[in-house]
């Protein structure tokens, strides 16, 4: 749903038509947004992008109308993408009811939606996809445990696996980075371990354990 930032008043509401859980961070780039829902582990379920524009100002809940829809099976939990000048990359669930299956991160034309390209990962990817300029690449992270650092052409939307980082658990955190360094949470047994990765390398240069993951 959008509100007027200066009333709060409703503007529009979107309803999706498979429906389901709306658990993905919302992204905004020159006048739309891109969302995904998620309706269970091997239950089929979109991925959006919206104009923000008011189309009919008299009606404050209208429902909008998507510019386009990308449904997959296993859907899209807390799958926050990252936007490019041409292109939209997030990740999707493995679409079976468990975490350790073939998924996918996914390009595409922000534009009309048509898929540009995909990339093999295991397991359900319920982390944003984040971008690093010094890296030129982007980092995600997989429910199985994995950290993935890939790159895209930026004229094709071609997907390519830079590397992999093995975690001691599940990962439902999406990476920060900062200075060379990727942060990101992990499960540690009946634990969590919070990991310092060198974002070139992939490799650990040290970790926290905390009390919970």
């Amino acid at each position: 749903q959008a509100f007027s930032y200066d009333t709060m008043e409703s503007l529009w509401v979107y309803k999706d038509k498979l429906k389901g859980q709306s658990l993905t961070p919302i992204a905004y780039s020159y006048g739309y947004i891109y969302t995904g829902f998620w309706n269970g582990e091997d239950e089929k379920a979109n991925y959006v992008s919206l104009s923000v524009k008011d189309e009919n100002p008299k009606e404050k809940t209208e429902e909008k109308e998507p510019r386009w829809v990308y449904t997959a099976k296993g859907g899209f939990y807390a799958a926050g993408c990252a936007v490019t000048e041409k292109f939209v990359l997030f990740g999707k669930d493995d679409g079976e009811r468990q975490s350790l299956g073939k998924s996918k991160i996914i390009s595409l034309n922000k534009t009309n939606g048509k898929l540009a390209d995909t990339l093999s990962v295991k397991g359900d990817i319920r982390s944003g996809v984040v971008y690093s300029e010094e890296e030129k690449a982007f980092y995600t992270a997989s429910k199985s445990g994995y950290v993935y650092k890939f790159r895209m052409n930026s004229e094709t939307g071609k997907l390519k696996s830079l590397g992999t980082y093995t975690a001691n658990g599940s990962i439902t955190a999406t990476p920060v980075i900062y200075n060379g360094r990727l942060y990101v949470g992990a499960q540690k047994g009946a634990k969590g371990e919070l990991l310092v990765l060198d974002a070139g390398t992939m490799k650990k240069i040290y970790s926290a354990e905390t009390e919970g993951y």
